[in-house]
């Protein structure tokens, strides 16, 4: 059966629909990220980010104003100070959500962007993409999603954006 959850808190809006089922605690917990989220990023940090319209009509709206749909994901390694796997998958990550506009991504999207972060990414960390994504997961900095699909948690999202942004 079909779940649709739709959450709005202020300016941060959450829509999923799917065959994902949801305890209380879960919800809850949704609840209390996107809460902190809404807190935490004010609604201007988004402006220059493209809305869902703009990217159903193929416009990259206002996020061609500031540059971030074109940064590499070298460029958003450096800006996150990449050194480590751990920095270098949230770089990749951050950089297929927040610069390409994917809503989620597989472990083979990720690995590729990775990849093309040279002079951050190297082989072993590959090796190590499990491991690390098994750190993130339970330390909710990404969430896995229905399939093989994942995406960065809201809090991280809003993290990583406002560094990218910024920086």
């Amino acid at each position: 059966m079909p779940t649709k959850l739709k959450i709005k808190v202020g300016h941060i809006e959450f829509e999923y629909e799917g065959d994902a089922v949801y305890d209380n605690e879960a919800v809850k917990d949704l609840f209390s990220h996107i809460e902190s989220f809404a807190v935490a990023v004010p609604s201007g940090n988004f402006d220059a980010l493209p809305t869902q319209k703009d990217l159903e009509n193929g416009d990259e709206g206002a996020g061609d104003q500031s540059g971030i749909s074109n940064l590499s994901v070298q460029t958003v390694a450096a800006r996150l100070g990449g050194k480590s796997a751990k920095d270098v998958v949230l770089a990749a990550a951050g950089h297929l959500q927040i610069c390409q506009g994917m809503k989620s991504f597989s472990r083979k999207e990720l690995l590729l962007s990775m990849q093309n972060a040279h002079g951050y990414y190297n082989q072993t960390m590959s090796g190590n993409l499990s491991a690390v994504l098994k750190r993130l997961v339970a330390a909710k900095q990404i969430m896995t999603l229905t399939g093989e699909q994942m995406s960065l948690s809201a809090g991280e999202l809003a993290r990583l954006s406002a560094k990218i942004v910024t920086s």
